[in-house]
């Protein structure tokens, strides 16, 4: 239960005051709000504080925003402060901790950045103490609130793909970082996988955007490719390495039809009469049926803050939730683990070994 009322707006408290806090909001060329702390403004939260290492980036806040608490160190944020929500857009490496401290003050919802955590272990320890506490959490895979996914969705549910086959998966970036973001999506839409066959890539160029610390660990957030199992006999191709431009596209093939879904829209192809060739059948590019009643949401960032804040009935339904957060991070290390058997197939559930690896 939030401690705010009708009369009050909720308290919002942000940790890690990066691009995808706040500063992307300044980028004239997106559909805002387009952060954390633009959604908060547009659903009229109250931002009363905010924290984060760097001390030109806490000068930098408090100069936008008017927000008078700035800390370096989250624990005494949490403790001087009573919150409704807590955001977390730190680093993958320190969102265990953070989670663990905000569950021990008693923030009744939190909206964490992903990858979730670093770790099988950590992941299960964080939903266990999230579940334990009763604590609203939603993670940021933000195309669960699309409403083009939420189109793909509905046409591969009501079979207008006839029998998925085959799916294209390809990105710009890092397994963990922006591979989650497609091992969550295809969960959302296939169920629970059965197997991974993967590799990682070896001597590519490292993700100049990411500012990740590369090097600093044992293990890298890097690319790779290779194949997911799901039931069905559905297989999904992977390809996600750094380029030198941004793609994040699926491309759904079916016995009845095909449509392609990513950053760039959503295009439908149907199967229809050739006009080339007598008696045969091609796909053509038609419109996608009407698969159900849209909603304005807003965008994405709006849709996720309204589900973080939600009361009442709307409270149960949680659209990314740390436990959807867990599967997608224990698909993504899968591939590193298929890696370290040459690219032999592993199965699903993963052995818990400690197997670590860091992300932004």
């Amino acid at each position: 239960m939030t401690r705010h009322n009708n009369k009050c707006p909720p308290r919002v408290a942000i940790i890690g005051l990066g691009r995808i806090a706040w500063i992307m909001e300044d980028d004239l060329l997106r559909v805002k709000p387009c952060t954390h702390v633009g959604a908060y403004l547009k659903q009229g939260c109250e931002l009363v504080a905010a924290c984060d290492v760097d001390a030109e980036r806490r000068q930098d806040f408090r100069r936008r925003f008017g927000v008078e608490h700035t800390y370096e160190d989250y624990e005494i944020m949490l403790a001087k402060n009573t919150l409704d929500v807590l955001s977390i857009c730190a680093y993958a490496t320190e969102r265990h901790a953070m989670v663990m401290s905000a569950l021990k003050h008693q923030v009744p919802a939190i909206f964490c950045e992903k990858a979730f955590a670093t770790s099988l272990e950590e992941a299960d320890e964080m939903v266990a103490a999230i579940s334990s506490a009763g604590t609203r959490v939603v993670v940021g895979h933000m195309r669960r609130w699309s409403p083009h996914y939420r189109q793909v969705k509905a046409v591969i549910e009501k079979g207008i793909l006839g029998k998925v086959q085959t799916v294209n998966v390809k990105f710009s970036g890092s397994l963990i970082h922006t591979g989650t973001h497609a091992f969550d999506v295809l969960h959302w839409w296939f169920g629970m996988p059965l197997a991974v066959r993967g590799r990682l890539e070896r001597g590519g160029p490292t993700d100049k955007q990411s500012g990740y610390r590369y090097g600093q660990y044992e293990m890298d957030d890097v690319g790779g490719f290779g194949q997911i199992f799901f039931t069905d006999d559905v297989v999904v191709n992977i390809e996600g390495r750094v380029k030198n431009y941004f793609i994040f596209e699926f491309d759904i093939i079916g016995s009845e039809g095909r449509v392609r879904v990513g950053n760039d829209g959503l295009v439908y192809y149907a199967s229809q009469n050739s006009e080339r060739m007598t008696g045969f059948y091609e796909l053509v590019r038609t419109d996608i049926p009407e698969t159900f009643e849209t909603q304005n949401l807003g965008t994405v960032w709006e849709a996720a803050v309204t589900s973080v804040l939600a009361e009442g009935s709307e409270k149960k339904a949680i659209p990314a939730s740390a436990i959807d957060a867990r599967m997608a991070l224990e698909i993504a290390v899968a591939f590193f683990m298929s890696d370290r058997e040459s690219g032999r197939e592993v199965s699903f559930p993963l052995k818990r070994c400690g197997f670590r690896v860091p992300s932004r």
